[in-house]
């Protein structure tokens, strides 16, 4: 069927040359490129420059859609868990306002230090979002080689894409339950174990019990199920797979039964829920993995099949079968809904990326029968809903906030040029020009999302502004006590550790200190109104209210003298 197809296509190419008449053919071919064929013959014949050719353009998706903006988003209140943890010294488990986290295992606390070496005062935002950013690129990577080794670089361009474009990629934020750090080992030895068909080696148990110091035992289970739907019999678990993982798992518990209790052991090792989840997991995994996801059901199509090898459709096939396997566990156990989520994402991502593939070699829709017609309706449909409802919106922001005026503009403008090659390509049934629109839509969407979405989810959202202004009046490096269990992101964005007591009599007294120095506390109002005899007498350092301006919401105070030398303690501030 393909060489029938192939062998058509080019009858139709040499038919319309035969009956074109020479002096046109000689009227339309240009002399550049005429002056370029050597070049453009040296470059196709040479492996290394389409290699070069290959990275820069993966590069270039990875910087635009990835890198660009990567450090801008506040760290929301799920996320803020795990940064305030890198703050604290490393162990089996992590730390947060003092305590014990059995939620949190050291594989993210190593790369979220190691990047901290960059900064200057500790782990802060970059630390915990620059490692996001590149394991998500990373994750990428993978797919791309694996679909470049299988078929080519069309399709791993085309999977790239569909990886780099999807929303769980460009936003990248805990709150939706998205994990990188879990899921970089994850998606690797899910990658591998298709390609082993179920089979799982060394090299996967390496990658499993990278996944185990991340995210515990839940990315473990769903490899060894993906083992076994892959294998339709057994698990494909051999000896090597088995010493390295329970290596793994005995050795990260020897550590952690040497410096915790056997309860916060046994807590952390029984699959903690850290992700709230439940009927809804289904449409927040397929969300996030659109605007090219729409094209997945196109794999099912005998059309689409048949121009793909054997070991292409096995790869896509593996990955549907990944794919559906993770959604249905996410969905019936909600404790598996962080790990499962990633998968979802990368397998809807493999599956369009091969469809988008095979829509570009065949370069024409109605040549795949109805996968054709399903990827012109549903490319279609994307960006004129994309083009419909964000260009009023760019319109009325630019109106309304002039701060956004240029963004909104040229947010605008590109939507606008995509939904004019969308119908360009539609009516000539085009499906390069229909990637294309796609393309520029995304372009737009990320622009939007990095301009216009981060700001304004920071400003109306995020902590950061009070965090910041509760941690200029604390010197570094110095805890803040709290009564109260106050928001994580309120807490990791004030800079200092947060130590939370049960009663105000345990409070730190500085008469009782060797050095002496005051213990700040962040309360509120009526807690400080109240505050008992029994404990050590407080000092207000300054009130914080709240939007409206009217009342004091929190109030910080010290311990120690009513005068204090606070330059001695407060290096470059200004209070």
């Amino acid at each position: 069927m393909i060489t029938t197809l192939e062998t058509t296509h080019h009858l139709d190419l040499q038919a319309s040359s035969e009956t074109a008449p020479a002096s046109i053919q000689n009227r339309h071919k240009s002399r550049l490129s005429e002056a370029f064929a050597p070049l453009e013959s040296g470059l196709r014949d040479s492996i290394w420059a389409a290699h070069a050719i290959g990275l820069a353009v993966f590069m270039a998706m990875v910087t635009v859609f990835v890198l660009w903006g990567a450090t801008r988003l506040e760290v929301g209140s799920q996320e803020a868990r795990l940064a305030m943890a890198a703050r604290e010294p490393l162990g089996p488990v992590g730390q947060s306002f003092g305590g014990l986290d059995p939620a949190i295992y050291p594989g993210p606390l190593v790369a979220i230090k190691a990047w901290s070496i960059f900064e200057e005062h500790g782990p802060g935002q970059q630390s915990f979002r620059w490692p996001s950013a590149i394991f998500a690129a990373m994750i990428g990577a993978f797919l791309t080689l694996r679909s470049e080794w299988i078929c080519g670089k069309t399709a791993a361009l085309t999977v790239a894409f569909c990886w780099l474009t999807s929303l769980a990629v460009i936003n990248r934020s805990g709150e939706f339950g998205l994990d990188f750090f879990t899921g970089l080992a994850l998606v690797a030895a899910l990658n591998q174990t298709i390609a082993q068909n179920g089979r799982l080696d060394y090299r996967i148990a390496l990658a499993t019990g990278l996944a185990f110091l991340c995210g515990g035992l839940q990315p473990v289970i769903l490899i060894v199920a993906a083992s076994i739907i892959l294998c339709r019999s057994s698990a494909g678990l051999t000896m090597p797979f088995l010493a390295i993982v329970l290596a793994t798992v005995g050795g990260w518990s020897a550590w952690a039964l040497n410096e915790i209790s056997a309860e916060a052991w046994a807590a952390s090792i029984a699959l903690p829920v850290s992700f709230r989840s439940g009927s809804s997991f289904a449409v927040l995994a397929l969300g996030l993995c659109l605007p090219t996801a729409l094209a997945a059901p196109a794999a099912l199509s005998q059309k689409i099949r048949e121009n793909w090898s054997e070991s292409r459709r096995d790869y896509v096939s593996g990955w549907w079968t990944i794919a559906a396997m993770s959604l249905f566990v996410g969905s019936v156990l909600p404790q598996f809904s962080r790990a499962a989520l990633l998968p979802v994402v990368a397998g809807f991502a493999v599956i369009s990326g091969h469809v988008w593939a095979t829509a570009i070699s065949n370069r024409r829709f109605r040549v795949l029968g109805w996968a054709g017609q399903w990827l012109s309706i549903s490319t279609g449909l994307t960006v004129v809903a994309m083009a419909c409802a964000f260009i009023p919106m760019a319109i009325y922001i630019s109106m309304s906030i002039p701060y956004y005026r240029a963004v909104c503009l040229i947010s605008a403008l590109i939507l606008s040029i995509a939904l004019l090659v969308c119908v360009r390509g539609l009516s000539q049934n085009d499906s390069s020009r229909s990637f294309i629109a796609l393309a520029i839509m995304c372009l737009g969407l990320k622009l939007i999302h990095a301009s216009i979405y981060i700001p304004e989810w920071n400003y109306r959202m995020g902590q950061g502004p009070w965090g910041r202004a509760i941690g200029q009046w604390v010197p570094e490096k110095w805890p803040i006590y709290t009564l109260h269990g106050w928001s994580t992101d309120l807490a990791f964005a004030t800079g200092r550790n947060f130590r939370q007591i049960t009663h105000p009599r345990f409070l730190p007294d500085p008469a009782k200190l060797p050095d002496g120095r005051p213990n700040f506390i962040l309360l509120h109002p009526a807690d400080f109104e109240h505050w008992p005899k029994s404990a050590p007498p407080i000092v207000k350092v300054f009130d914080f209210y709240d939007q409206s301006g009217r009342k004091p919401s929190r109030v910080l105070a010290r311990t120690g003298p009513e005068n204090i030398e606070w330059p001695k303690y407060l290096r470059k501030k200004t209070l």
